[in-house]
């Protein structure tokens, strides 16, 4: 009988990805327990070319990039130009579930290694295909590098300073979130295979799992509150006196608080009261604040705002965040020996597991596995082939084909009964996610202290659509009492408070589980359940700062720069979902449930982990550069006709440059001794910036980023919230449907769910509910109480609803 110490025990991962966005898709599944056999070619990944590199040596095995991407994983050689490679393939994906691969559009098929092809071997086969545009589309064969997807996916319209030019976020920023929409994607559908037998082909779009990140923006834009400023923030960072600290004070009370500290002599920052006048407000609010920030260090502020519940947070750099106390106790980082490389730092879990721990190790040296992995084959004659789970139809599952006809079971999360007790953000994306694949999500919210995304009724509505809505009051006996029963009734927890409310709510883990031995609960506190940092109070913004992110981003020579709204939020609550997920099959497996402690600060330190790794081993790491690119010239966003439109352009080469010359009608650029090589280009990197932006100014955006991908340059137009919505791609792909709201103006879009399989079963949708709207389904149809106990609980403002 199988022991599963990890929650994917006996999961074989076939990765044929390269670069960024399958390696940490696959580095989720490792960690959680797979076996991931990784296929390089000859040369390796091209992460392992990609730097920084550690102990300055620019080889395969120092890559800092590819060391946080693969730890634990096999890696083998093999080239997939020729047959026999192909045909080792073909025999190591009948013996795996699932294949993640990340080559263009068209590749594998043309290899012999479609989806109908391999899927006829092995009918219980997840393939996740990863491409820049997906498998469908008029850009799916178009040219694209981090800039140019954070530019099309609508991440830079939303970020930088009004005037001047988006700015690129530091890293990979595209490419990770890609990995973990597959992440996410390929556990929903291992999960239908294991139930019926049935496989499926999985289509991931780097372009679209940005396009998420702003659908939020989008819900504003299509309920004409054009009065959102498109690279609106809603925290500042601000100067103190040793550094950087990011103010944010979410409501009107912690206003009136402030001012009592900065003024108290009758300064009052409580006029600006909603976000958005507030940030109109933002210079005002400064100078306000300056001269009680300048004489107070980082530490100083961030002690005393966190004594008073107020959410400030210091802006730290990567070397700092290494030597931070609450990583330091929570032992977030590790050192593994390399047998080339000297000890490499390992960024820690994004979660902590109870039951299931993470697992760790070091990545592999170019093909060390090829004789274990090909060994296997052989001692099997050639073939590992398993026996397959024969098809069980009527049962939970994800749309998939057999090759004969399209099967569409129910949802995978069918009979998953989940209590959301989560605001705002981070928490509630994450069980939105679960709710859209199919799970029966019940979200709790007291009448007295509302969600706060309500004030915002089209963002609400994106964060908590295909939800029940209970309005429970957990500060009287009897609302605590009803909490209790229906946890009982459920196989999963999500709550997102610090880890004193549920403790002071007597609901925590231990009391909890007494009542349901097999509960999951995710706790999502931003700096995790232990540590000295455990019950501080932080936004998304602020975890930025804490992570060492924020001071990453920004323009050269200026301060550190916040990411599009929301994003450590939703970064957090996807990675939520790979653990709720990942924990379900665990439950499956073996009947026991866990709590899973999610500390949103770590969960964002995966997203540039490459960064911390180089920090450990030299202690030097560039600071803001704004567009730029370490090695490639011209890189950046150049402004279009009309003084509004921005394209971003990345070229690699000499044969690129050349080709933008001719498309942006200069040739005389392309013979110009300064930019005539890429080494050219970069010393003489601001010239050649005004350059091309005197040819941009004369041409309109789309237009000329049309051209541009014709002639092979990779280049794309900055898309804004409206533009994403006319988007051709877009809309070819179905990505944005439509819905109405009971009492909203018609919402417009919504983005198409998170588990796009290549063949998309019938979505479901239902819009989020309105306060306590579901109070008497949930509490007289599933927990069976009569109308006058209903109305009882009314009365004693243990229920509400909203009238």
């Amino acid at each position: 009988m199988t022991v599963f110490h990890s929650c994917l025990e006996g999961v074989t991962v076939l990765d044929l990805s390269s670069h960024v966005a399958g390696p940490y898709c696959t580095r989720l599944l490792a960690g959680l327990g797979a076996r991931v056999v990784k296929v390089e070619p000859p040369g390796g990944d091209v992460a392992r070319s990609i730097g920084p590199f550690l102990e300055d040596s620019p080889s395969i095995e120092h890559s800092a990039l590819f060391h946080h991407l693969n730890p634990t994983k096999k890696s083998i050689v093999l080239d997939l130009t020729l047959p026999s490679a192909r045909s080792t393939v073909r025999e190591l994906a009948r013996s795996c579930q699932v294949l993640i691969e990340s080559y263009p559009p068209g590749v594998m098929a043309a290899h012999g290694l479609g989806y109908e092809s391999l899927c006829a071997e092995n009918s219980s086969l997840v393939m996740t295909s990863i491409s820049d545009f997906g498998q469908t589309g008029p850009y799916r064969h178009w040219r694209a590098n981090d800039l140019v997807h954070l530019a099309m996916g609508g991440v830079l319209g939303a970020t930088g300073a009004s005037g001047r030019e988006p700015l690129k976020l530091a890293g990979y920023q595209s490419y990770y979130q890609a990995g973990l929409n597959a992440a996410v994607a390929t556990l929903a559908a291992l999960d239908g295979a294991e139930r019926t037998g049935l496989g499926q082909h999985l289509d991931i779009s780097v372009m679209e799992s940005l396009a998420r990140l702003v659908a939020l923006g989008v819900a504003r834009r299509t309920a004409d509150d054009v009065s959102a400023p498109q690279r609106f923030q809603g925290a500042q960072v601000l100067p103190c006196k040793d550094g950087f600290i990011v103010a944010m004070v979410p409501n009107d009370a912690g206003w009136d608080l402030l001012a009592a500290v900065v003024d108290p002599e009758g300064l009052t920052l409580s006029g600006p009261t909603e976000p958005l006048r507030r940030a109109e407000a933002a210079e005002e609010i400064r100078a306000a604040l300056q001269p009680w920030l300048r004489v107070h260090t980082r530490e100083e502020l961030y002690c005393f705002t966190q004594e008073l519940r107020l959410p400030f947070a210091m802006v730290l750099s990567p070397e700092e965040v290494l030597a931070d106390p609450q990583h330091r106790e929570r032992r977030f980082f590790s050192t593994e020996p390399h047998p080339i490389v000297r000890d490499v730092l390992q960024v820690g879990a994004p979660f902590v597991m109870q039951e299931t721990p993470w697992r760790l190790g070091r990545a592999p040296t170019l093909g060390e596995h090829d004789a274990e992995i090909l060994g296997e084959l052989s001692k099997f004659g050639g073939s590992t082939a398993r026996e397959m789970p024969s098809p069980k139809r009527g049962v939970l599952g994800a749309a998939c084909r057999t090759g004969r006809a399209v099967i569409r079971p129910e949802p995978v999360l069918g009979g998953v009964r989940v209590v959301d007790l989560t605001a705002m953000w981070s928490g509630p994306y994450c069980t939105r996610v679960l709710a859209d694949l199919g799970a029966e999500v019940i979200k709790i919210e007291p009448a007295i202290r509302k969600d706060g995304t309500r004030a915002h009724p089209m963002v609400f509505e994106r964060l908590n659509h295909n939800k029940l809505g209970l309005a429970l009051n957990l500060n009287l006996p009897e609302g605590r009492e009803i909490f209790r029963d229906l946890v009982r009734r459920s196989s999963v927890l999500v709550e997102n408070f610090s880890p004193r409310v549920m403790q002071n709510f007597g609901l925590d883990y231990a009391a909890l589980r007494a009542l349901k031995p097999n509960l999951i609960m995710l706790s999502m506190p931003a700096y995790g359940s232990t540590g000295p940092y455990q019950n501080h109070v932080s936004y998304g913004p602020g975890i930025e700062a804490m992570s060492g992110m924020a001071w990453l981003n920004g323009y050269e020579g200026g301060p550190p720069v916040l990411a599009p709204p929301a994003y450590a939020d939703l970064t957090a609550g996807l990675h939520g979902a790979v653990a709720t997920l990942a924990a379900l099959r665990h439950l499956r497996q073996t009947g026991r449930g866990q709590v899973i402690d999610l500390a949103q600060r770590e969960s964002l330190s995966q997203v540039f982990g490459e960064t911390l790794v180089l920090a450990a081993e030299s202690g030097e790491i560039p600071g803001q550069r704004g567009n730029h690119h370490p090695t490639l010239a011209p890189h950046g966003c150049y402004r279009c006709a009309g003084g509004e439109g921005w394209i971003a352009i990345a070229v690699a080469d000499d044969g690129e440059w050349r080709r933008l010359c001719a498309v942006i009608g200069d040739d005389a650029l392309a013979e110009d001794p300064r930019f005539k090589t890429r080494e050219a280009r970069k010393a003489h990197e601001d010239e050649l910036d005004q350059a091309i932006e005197a040819c941009t100014r004369q041409r309109e955006q789309l237009e000329l980023a049309r051209i541009l991908q014709t002639n092979r340059v990779t280049a794309g137009a900055v898309l804004d919230w409206q533009t994403l919505l006319s988007d051709e791609h877009l809309i070819a792909r179905e990505f944005f449907l439509g819905g109405e709201h009971p009492g909203l103006e018609t919402i417009g879009t919504r983005e198409e769910i998170q588990c796009r399989p290549h063949r998309p079963s019938p979505v479901v949708y239902q819009p989020a509910p309105r306060l306590g709207q579901h109070n008497r389904d949930i509490l007289g149809g599933l927990l069976g109480l009569t109308d006058q106990e209903i109305h009882d609980l009314e009365l004693t403002m243990a229920l509400s609803f909203e009238s």
